[in-house]
């Protein structure tokens, strides 16, 4: 559970980091692919929060 945790924390921590430098981007190839990778490391989150028996969608991810 605490290496599923730390994991969590992880992946919490790329998702607010894709979040917060999306609209830094002037370039749009490069604003699609960091989403695409936001999207994808908000999914693990969500995984390791299910794995965890936690809600795996705890409310909004409001930047």
């Amino acid at each position: 559970a605490d290496v599923l945790r730390f994991a969590a924390g992880l992946e919490k921590g790329a998702t607010a980091a894709y979040l917060g430098v999306l609209p830094n981007f002037h370039n749009r190839e490069l604003t699609r692919a960091a989403g695409s990778i936001l999207g994808d490391e908000a999914m693990h989150w969500a995984v390791l929060l299910s794995a965890l028996g936690e809600d795996p969608v705890p409310g909004a991810f409001v930047g």
